[in-house]
């Protein structure tokens, strides 16, 4: 994979094998997919909205992904914006809970 000097696509870059900078990407294992799911208190709490009631947390029935929402007052309506999934959790308790997460954004 070739790219351009300036992040124009054209400049310094002739071909797809060929370009200011040429990377060579390798296929790795696949990691078989341990999820950890948000803890049940965190569940328990419903959607969670922004002080200024522009932003809607909410996690899915399973427990596995948390989404942000922009959110609208006037038509009670939501876009989401971004989805998190917990990768690892490192330490749990009662009320607190430290987690790995990975968040997907416009996609």
């Amino acid at each position: 994979v070739a790219q351009s000097s300036d992040a124009t696509c054209y400049n310094n870059l002739d071909s797809s094998l060929s370009g200011h900078r040429t990377m060579k990407l390798n296929k790795i294992e696949e990691l078989e997919e341990k999820r950890c799911i948000f803890p049940e208190w965190a569940l328990e709490m419903g959607a969670l909205y922004s002080f200024s009631f522009s932003s809607k947390y909410e996690f899915s029935d399973d427990g596995l992904v948390l989404s942000l929402s922009n959110y609208s007052t006037v038509s009670k309506k939501s876009h989401e914006l971004s989805r998190t999934i917990c990768v690892t959790l490192e330490e749990d308790s009662e009320d607190y809970v430290k987690m790995v997460t990975k968040v997907i954004a416009n996609c």
